[in-house]
């Protein structure tokens, strides 16, 4: 699946690694700072997003909320084989749950600003920072 994705650099407006189901964008200064397992493990992140049909199955439910469910879904999976980056959305009490059941958990009003300064960081299964 990651061979269908047309690899696109894009530092101006992609932080550090994205999706749209046919586009990998990704930020060259970003990638620059993992590791060879981190790199693996934001690549299998994204191709999860297609596999997952995250992008499609969104409808209208708030964006910034979907994502950050998807992506604790996607990390509980990823964590299993590969080592997160530092910052990764990753808690362990969502293990096993669809983006569907996490999206119904968080709360309706996150920003991008106050939501990432409330979350549960964790860089490794299981162990908080």
């Amino acid at each position: 699946m990651v061979k269908r994705l047309k690899p696109v650099r894009d530092n101006a407006n992609c932080p550090t690694m994205g999706t749209d189901g046919e586009s990998l964008y990704y930020n060259e200064d970003y990638l620059k700072t993992l590791s060879e397992e981190e790199t693996k493990a934001v690549v299998f992140h994204e191709v999860l997003h297609c596999a997952f049909v995250h992008q499609w199955r969104r409808g209208n439910r708030d964006p910034l909320k979907w994502n950050t469910a998807t992506d604790f879904a996607i990390n509980s999976v990823v964590s299993e084989s590969f080592a997160l980056p530092q910052g990764a959305l990753l808690d362990m009490k969502y293990y096993g749950m669809s983006a569907d059941e996490i999206y119904d958990q968080l709360p309706d009003n996150i920003s991008a600003q106050n939501w990432c300064e409330k979350l549960t960081w964790q860089s490794e299964k299981g162990s908080e920072n």
